[in-house]
């Protein structure tokens, strides 16, 4: 990442601070736990948008999700969440997205991602159908080398809540 992606992506996370009882203070010392609604979106591009910002032709993409409320949170890349910066598929989502939110941030680490089409809540993984695997990301499968497919299938009843 190039020091003026991470100059953008700071600028992102400042231009989208919520009220103060929803954010965290330099104080706090550990992530605290967040539940998101919303879809991944590319933050450079939403700030083209919104502000009209022009962009280095030579900037990296800096992928964040927006909340139905229109918050954005910058996401971190991690094997848990890699699918959300790998499969342009899940931008065109709405996603809800379990994890940590770290101190005196809108920077977000993705744990746990479901869908939801519908309105129900749908579990996303990729899956071998040669080697009945199932995976995080769309890679090839480690076992056989074959390509995975997404799979999005209804999330047991436990999960139906999206609120």
């Amino acid at each position: 990442m190039t020091w003026k992606s991470l100059i953008l992506a700071w600028a992102a996370i400042a231009l989208t601070h919520g009220t103060a009882d929803e954010t965290l203070t330099a104080d706090s010392k550990e992530p605290t736990s967040i539940t998101l609604r919303g879809r991944v979106v590319e933050i450079h591009g939403e700030l083209k948008k919104s502000y009209r910002l022009e962009l280095s032709s030579q900037v990296e993409p800096v992928y964040g999700f927006k909340t139905t409320e229109g918050r954005i949170y910058t996401l971190i890349k991690t094997r848990q969440s890699e699918a959300l910066f790998m499969d342009q598929r899940l931008h065109q989502r709405e996603l809800i997205i379990k994890g940590r939110q770290f101190p005196g941030s809108q920077v977000v680490e993705a744990t746990f991602i479901q869908s939801v089409h519908q309105g129900r809540m749908h579990e996303l993984y990729y899956y071998c159908d040669i080697c009945s695997i199932k995976a995080l990301t769309p890679e090839i499968c480690s076992c056989c080398r074959e390509p995975v497919r997404l799979v999005e299938e209804p999330a047991k009843s436990k999960n139906k809540n999206t609120n």
